[in-house]
């Protein structure tokens, strides 16, 4: 009965805010917090235009805000930290960089910024170490950036790289697979020197983010300027389209909806789409205002509630906790995390 007051509450909140952003009562730069955590399933988006993130659900609607405003300048792409619970964001304004955001709203706390950042790209949790792995433009580099703080170690610097944008871990390998937008997508290894080249060239354009299909394990990667939706087989050779054209104008970033398969698409001009992985047009989730220009898109895990509280529990704590009565179990592969990590949420 509490959550579900509690999603009633957020949804009332989530209209009052939406009808005054649209008559223009309430500027973007007023910080907002909603606190309550978010809905499993809901996609979390961030928000460039008017530095926020928001929560979207996946059945449509206008979205929640979680938190908008400084010390957020351009937030880019958000992934959650499976230790804690938290969403971490990149943030791609120059030499910004990495934030710690509680996903019942408030300020974020900051991780890392300054150089050698220079646009932090779409990040991912390595789960052998909990580190963000970090793709960064200016100067073409893939950073290890430890979540308790201090500077990002260099994984690799330089060309071939011209502007890393997106990267995932390949379930297999534990390789980084990384998007650079100059229309080439590399393989990385863990441990440093330079990638090997997966493809590169036409009919590439400008590439964002790239996810990892759990059922094929093909890379399924946004480019924004061919307005399509590619599939990479990963032992090289030219893309499919999965679908290209509108409503696509801008595809940013794109993230897998375990519940449906579906694959969750935000684009640049206000848009997040749901695409079937088998191709065909997308269907749009939520269109417009309050949305400026949509940039990053995850989709929030099943977690346990307790006092309010918000925890992932990974596979090895869900098993030795064997003992505990759960009303209800919702098994989630978190493809954005290369793992599969098993989290619940008891009433």
């Amino acid at each position: 009965m509490q959550q579900v007051n509690q999603i009633f509450v957020k949804r009332i909140y989530s209209s009052i805010v939406f009808t005054l952003l649209v008559l223009g009562l309430t500027p973007f730069s007023v910080n907002h917090a909603m606190a309550v955590p978010p809905v499993p399933g809901d996609i979390v988006v961030t928000d460039p235009n008017n530095n926020g993130l928001w929560e979207q659900s996946p059945a449509g609607g206008p979205p929640v805000l979680i938190y908008l405003g400084p010390p957020y300048l351009s937030p880019n792409h958000v992934v959650v930290d499976p230790a804690t619970g938290d969403f971490i964001v990149s943030d791609n304004q120059f030499q910004t960089g990495i934030y710690r955001q509680n996903p019942a709203g408030g300020p974020p706390a900051v991780i890392f910024t300054g150089p050698p950042y220079g646009n932090a790209g779409n990040l991912v949790i390595e789960p052998s170490t909990g580190d963000a792995i970090v793709p960064n433009n200016n100067p073409g580099a893939i950073y290890r950036q430890s979540l308790a703080g201090g500077p990002p170690a260099v994984i690799f610097s330089g060309a071939p790289y011209v502007s890393p944008s997106g990267v995932t871990i390949e379930p297999g390998t534990g390789d980084f697979i990384v998007t650079d937008s100059s229309g080439a997508v590399f393989r990385q290894n863990p441990a440093g020197g330079p990638p090997a080249v997966i493809f590169s060239g036409a009919p590439y354009g400008f590439l964002r983010n790239v996810i990892v299909e759990p059922a094929t394990g093909d890379f399924i990667i946004a480019d924004s300027s061919s307005a399509t939706i590619w599939r990479q087989n990963p032992a090289g050779g030219p893309p499919v389209p999965i679908f290209s054209g509108a409503p696509y104008v801008s595809p940013s970033d794109i993230t897998f909806e375990p519940a449906t398969g579906d694959f969750i698409v935000s684009d640049f001009f206000a848009d997040v789409l749901r695409q079937n992985p088998a191709g065909g047009p997308p269907a749009v989730i939520f269109s417009g205002a309050p949305y400026g220009n949509p940039s990053g898109v995850f989709v929030v895990p099943a977690l346990i509630v307790v006092g309010g509280e918000i925890i992932p529990i990974e596979t090895t704590s869900l098993i030795l906790a064997g003992a505990q009565s759960f009303s209800w179990m919702i098994p989630v592969v978190l493809s954005v995390l290369g793992i599969g990590l098993v989290l619940v949420r008891r009433h």
